[in-house]
């Protein structure tokens, strides 16, 4: 088997990735199902210098059917690390129109633990209370502008599909020399 070769921050990426999962492979969130924490480890064998060494922590469904809760990140390279409080993921799930199906005090045991280990690894950790500004991905609004644009292009083809009809019937009925 080759060995695989990473530079030296992918490779720590790696292997925090293994040390977390190590950590909590036994911490279970519950919810509408079961979750366990996964941090991702890096997907490439080079993070650019440490410019791409991000890696999110999410929370993994133990069955099918549910979508994984990204709930923070850490960085190797600059050894910092972000974690989402509860009422974070509630907004940001409300703003995206969908229920938050995670226990909040399942969910808390999590978040202080996870908090108490990446300080116990070094990591400055940054709590974030609230969805980044803009977090919401609702399509937007139609305005007077796009709607009066849709119906010219309406009445626009309309109009071609006319004139295409129109020479139809007259090469059909009115052929010259026929």
């Amino acid at each position: 088997m080759a060995s695989v070769k990473r530079t030296m921050i992918a490779q720590q990426g790696f292997d925090f990735a293994g040390l977390f999962t190590l950590q909590f492979h036994r911490l279970k969130v519950a919810g509408g199902c079961v979750r366990s924490v996964e941090l991702l480890a890096p997907e490439v064998d080079s993070t650019g210098g440490g410019k791409q060494a991000l890696q999110h922590i999410s929370l993994k469904p133990d069955v099918a059917g549910f979508a994984p809760v990204t709930v923070g990140s850490v960085n190797v390279a600059a050894k910092t690390g972000q974690l989402r409080t509860y009422n974070c993921l509630y907004k940001l799930y409300q703003q995206r129109g969908r229920p938050l199906d995670v226990d909040p005090e399942s969910y808390q045991q999590f978040f202080d633990n996870a908090r108490m280990f990446l300080g116990q690894q070094g990591f400055t950790v940054q709590i974030e209370m609230e969805p980044p500004s803009g977090g919401s991905i609702a399509p937007p609004k139609a305005t007077q502008t796009s709607r009066a644009l849709g119906w010219l292009m309406i009445a626009g083809l309309f109009l071609l599909l006319l004139i295409v009809g129109g020479v139809a019937a007259y090469v059909v009925f009115f052929r010259p020399g026929g």
